[in-house]
């Protein structure tokens, strides 16, 4: 959606001249292109186009407001810049003020990065810009909380606080590249414990997915849960594991 909205926007920016032109000599098929866009609009539920509109009007439905939504993904913004998991961290940190502690991380990445991208002046194309813009709005109207849906753009965003020249300051120099050890370690640190739990069968079965399942991961890999406080195994689970996990 996003990459559409941009080509075409952008596409309309770099003819704009021409466009104008076209639009004047053809006000018939420019006028029955809006009428066939207008029908598009009226019979999207016909056509199954609002599907997203749908899930999000079912999520307030059910009690959720705008403004969680926006919380959601400045909080998930305060993850992907302290390269960390808020579930994780969570446990180490009080409720609220470690919930509005990610939130605040999110705010100032997404003001700096706004100002970095769409205020100051650069050199970033304008379809690039386009592209950041429409996926920003997407996913700050996006009903669902997960800072994985923010990983198509990391790139980009990176690219473009990349090319950014900041001031020769030494305090500010010192802080970049302290914020840059702290975030290579963590990542480093979370590869490593990935990597431990992916070849230790034991440790894997009590960390994935918070240990939700970890009686059927016991029972697949070792023939009988290693929990004396085991009480329900969900044979259907276990069956799927030892059909797709060979």
């Amino acid at each position: 959606m996003t990459l559409l909205a941009a080509l075409f926007v952008s596409l309309a920016w770099e003819y704009r001249k021409q466009l104008l032109e076209l639009i004047k000599r053809n006000k018939v098929i420019v006028v029955a292109v809006l009428v066939c866009i207008t029908g598009i609009l009226i019979f999207s539920r016909q056509l199954g186009l609002n599907h997203y509109s749908g899930v999000m009007s079912k999520q307030f439905n059910a009690g959720l407001h705008f403004t969680d939504v926006i919380k959601w993904h400045f909080s998930e913004w305060g993850e992907i810049l302290s390269n960390s998991s808020k579930a994780k961290a969570m446990s180490y940190l009080p409720a609220r003020a470690g919930d509005w502690l990610f939130v605040i991380t999110g705010i100032l990445g997404v003001s700096g990065f706004v100002y970095i991208c769409f205020i100051r002046k650069n050199k970033i194309p304008f379809i690039v810009r386009s592209y950041l813009l429409f996926y920003l709005l997407l996913m700050f109207n996006w009903p669902f909380n997960d800072p994985r849906f923010w990983v198509p753009v990391i790139p980009l965003i990176a690219a473009v606080i990349g090319q950014t020249t900041f001031p020769k300051n030494r305090a500010i120099k010192f802080v970049g590249l302290f914020y840059l050890f702290i975030y290579s370690a963590l990542g480093i640190a979370s590869l490593g414990f990935l990597t431990y739990t992916s070849f230790n069968k034991k440790a894997f079965s009590k960390s994935q997915a918070k240990g939700t399942y970890r009686n059927e991961y016991e029972t697949h890999f070792f023939g009988k849960t290693l929990s004396d406080t085991a009480t329900h195994t969900d044979p259907d689970l276990v069956e799927f594991l030892n059909k797709y996990d060979k």
